[in-house]
């Protein structure tokens, strides 16, 4: 276990701050997370008899966890006295034990479904009677809301343009909603909790006395609405704020993110200023051309001392850059390059976008590498895992009309038994009856040849006796029956790689909050977390650079460096705030590197003629002709020619 003596300078002084607000700048693997959480630790041993929590919060859930478990380590059962989470879960929690002097009930429901929302934001628009222009789409209207709640403005405080007046009642009426049915979704929770503090200040106070201490992690990619409600519960200028952030590595601008907003907090609250440079991941060779990259950016909010390498040197430590005629031959390149490492699912591939990735994946597949492109998605999209989410979601919210809609809408895909909604609805009012058991009494009634029932599992294991841990085991391994007649709408290979996303995720709870979470807290924790399938041992993993923040690979391949490409076309023709943006997503990808690095790119892409991009100028490389064929290096590294490696710390 780690202990303060391993820690280097910088890092000692971090973990052990005393009161009083503190700015760590981090650059990438400089033990951020490791001088957190023994702040964290540090803060909890040296009071045994006190009772103020630490509060711990983070961007990710996955961050969350992360930090969980090494708190857990060092407190054991002392973690009670933190909370750590992330912005939004913090406010749903504080709405859970205060919301009810604003009509919302301790049982509260979360939306993260957008199709749950987007039903919700119908209701909304039909209450009000809202007539917009003809152009006007549900989704479009649904990412209008979210970029208002992620302002942290409620209804009465947004500016709008004339042409949008016609939205602010929708957005009143969709927050009378979620009240009324006691629901909340993430981005309307922030607003919410905001207006409790703003018509009940003392809530605010309490958090601050609770909370004394508060620790937060990459607030580079805080929106407005984030930030204003830490200030909220922390208004003075000697708050005892620790927050750990990097403002090179702010690449979330289309979420709300500013790499101005940390100058801000640094300034109103007057921060001392803490700065970590030294990675211990990145090869010097790979930290020499970040320094080079970022030193480009003449409108830094902060002097950053220029991150160094704390990485063990090795014969892997290189840079090449390759250039191709088209983006086929530079997949193909890559894919083949990969096929002949010894260990293949050590690397990674980055592009800045889907496309690309498509066709490198298409590559490696043709080459005999197994990869997968990882795709971020919010929701389950198969019938059965849909059916099993949504049973459990209804359990806990027993009222919950959107999700019991879910329910029979899954289960019409699943079995063909088309149950709708209003009949059961209707027969419940009638009864008293919750709503699955109407359904489960119906869906019972209508069993066809006599089918192993998924509905035997409903009634045994969330009805009558409920286990929810059983009824997904049995339901998981339902097959339908008749495995020669497929069921309607199933999708076997959709439905294999979503139960396994499951189990991994229930894995991930319960490493972060304990073996046997209650249902509301098990969804709690399900509901927050991305649903993307889990890479196999061998996989090459095939990633946006945005996706791959957080994460290291030991041979990182950059693709797609060129004009249009990585920077985009909109921000080479925005200029400005874009290009510093995707300058630092470049130098966010490079810094996933903690063996190799490989940079690539072609004189057209799908047609389109393409300049080399900028980047490679200013970190100094010159990308040589890699259109012949590899041939095997030393150390089973690849390499198309020699005068490809570059010295190490150049």
């Amino acid at each position: 276990m780690v202990t303060l003596d391993d820690l280097n300078g910088n890092q000692r002084v971090a973990a052990t701050w005393g009161d009083g607000p503190l700015l760590v700048l981090a650059g990438p693997a400089s033990g951020k997370t490791m001088v957190l959480t023994l702040r964290v630790a540090r803060l909890i041993e040296e009071t045994p008899k006190k009772r103020f929590r630490v509060l711990g919060l983070s961007f990710t859930r996955k961050a969350v966890d992360e930090m969980r478990r090494r708190v857990r380590r060092r407190l054991g059962r002392d973690i009670e006295r933190t909370d750590l989470t992330t912005f939004h879960r913090f406010a749903i929690s504080i709405l859970g034990w205060h919301g009810g002097r604003m009509g919302l009930h301790p049982d509260v429901a979360v939306l993260a479904d957008d199709r749950d929302r987007l039903a919700l934001l119908r209701k909304a628009v039909e209450r009000v009677g809202a007539s917009g222009p003809a152009d006007w789409s549900e989704t479009g209207l649904l990412r209008k809301l979210d970029c208002w709640m992620g302002s942290g403005d409620d209804v009465t405080e947004i500016t709008v343009p004339d042409r949008e007046e016609w939205i602010r009642p929708v957005y009143g009426a969709y927050l009378d909603l979620l009240m009324e049915q006691n629901c909340l979704d993430f981005p309307a929770s922030l607003i919410l909790c905001r207006r409790l503090f703003r018509e009940r200040p003392i809530f605010a106070e309490d958090q601050r006395v609770v909370y004394p201490y508060a620790c937060v992690d990459g607030y580079q990619d805080t929106n407005r609405a984030q930030d204003r409600f830490l200030r909220d519960i922390y208004p003075d200028r000697d708050a005892n704020l620790f927050v750990v952030a990097d403002d090179d590595q702010t690449i979330y601008e289309w979420n709300g993110a500013s790499p101005n907003r940390l100058r801000a907090l640094r300034d109103d609250y007057g921060m001392k200023v803490l700065q970590l440079p030294k990675s211990f991941r990145c090869p010097s060779a790979v930290t020499g051309r970040a320094n080079r990259l970022l030193g480009r950016d003449r409108e830094r909010p902060f002097e950053r001392e220029p991150p160094e390498s704390a990485a063990s040197s090795d014969a892997q430590e290189i840079v090449r850059a390759l250039k191709f005629a088209d983006e086929g031959e530079e997949t193909r390149w890559i894919a083949e390059d990969i096929a002949g490492r010894p260990e293949p699912g050590r690397c990674a591939v980055l592009a800045r976008t889907r496309r690309l990735l498509d066709a490198v994946s298409k590559a490696l597949e043709a080459a005999g590498v197994p990869c997968q492109v990882t795709e971020v998605k919010r929701e389950f999209e198969s019938p059965l895992v849909v059916f099993v989410h949504a049973v459990l979601r209804l359990a806990n919210a027993p009222t919950h009309r959107e999700h019991f809609a879910t329910v029979c809408r899954a289960y019409r895909d699943l079995t063909g038994a088309d149950i709708q909604p209003e009949e059961v609805e209707a027969e419940s009012t009638l009864t008293g009856r919750p709503l699955l058991m109407g359904f489960a009494e119906v869906a019972a009634s209508r069993a066809v040849n006599g089918q192993p029932s998924l509905i035997d599992s409903v009634r045994e294991h969330v009805l009558d006796a409920p286990d929810y841990r059983r009824f997904v085991k049995a339901a998981f391994e339902w097959t339908g029956g008749d495995e020669d007649q497929p069921m309607a709408g199933r999708d076997e290979t959709n439905r294999d790689w979503e139960i396994a996303a499951w189990r991994e995720l229930g894995r991930q709870i319960r490493g972060a909050v304990g073996d046997r979470p209650s249902l509301r807290r098990f969804l709690e924790e399900m509901d927050g977390r991305p649903k993307s399938r889990p890479a196999g041992e061998n996989e090459v993993r095939c990633l946006t650079i945005h996706g791959a923040k957080g994460l290291e690979f030991e041979h990182v391949y950059v693709a797609g460096l060129a004009q249009g490409e990585l920077p985009s076309y909109r921000a080479v023709q925005r200029g400005g705030e874009a290009i510093r943006e995707e300058r630092r997503a470049c130098f966010v990808a490079i810094t996933r590197a903690a063996g190799s690095l490989t940079l690539t790119h072609a004189d057209s892409y799908f047609g389109w003629r393409k300049e080399p991009s900028q980047f490679l100028t200013e970190m100094g490389v010159e990308a040589v002709n890699g259109s012949r064929p590899p041939v095997e290096g030393r150390d089973g590294l690849s390499e198309a020619l020699p005068e490809h490696r570059v010295a190490e710390g150049s």
